[in-house]
């Protein structure tokens, strides 16, 4: 008997961890006009081994190596103990920075807040592809 994780669950169990990081706003399709936040990953497997690269929004002002790193570490945490692979890279892409009132949600010069910006049933923000 086999289990066999299909690789857009594990794409998408990469970018949710990603996003569980404090400073990571959202996630940024590859794909132009994609809202799929599976689309903001790329995996390879090596050897059996995985390779991740996500692309990744983070929040103005934060250190934006730290950050990166604390997601390079959850993204590899939850793969390995969700899915049982060896995770041997996980590569960030910094695609853009949001910009955010301090203490706040509402973007400055916005009367939305980003997440109003999203397409329904979204993380990835409308025109944020590359």
């Amino acid at each position: 008997m086999r289990i066999k994780v299909h690789p857009e669950v594990i794409r998408l169990i990469a970018v949710l961890a990603a996003l569980e990081v404090e400073g990571v706003t959202r996630a940024v399709s590859r794909m132009p006009l994609s809202h799929d936040p599976k689309r903001a990953a790329r995996l390879r497997v090596e050897g059996g081994r995985l390779e991740l690269e996500l692309h990744l929004a983070f929040r103005y002002g934060e250190d934006l190596l730290a950050v990166a790193r604390q997601a390079q570490q959850a993204v590899q945490r939850a793969v390995e103990n969700l899915v049982g692979a060896e995770v041997a890279s996980v590569d960030i892409v910094v695609e853009d920075i949001d910009f955010l009132a301090p203490g706040s949600m509402i973007a400055p010069g916005s009367m939305k807040a980003p997440g109003s910006m999203k397409a329904p049933g979204s993380m990835i923000a409308p025109g944020r592809a590359i």
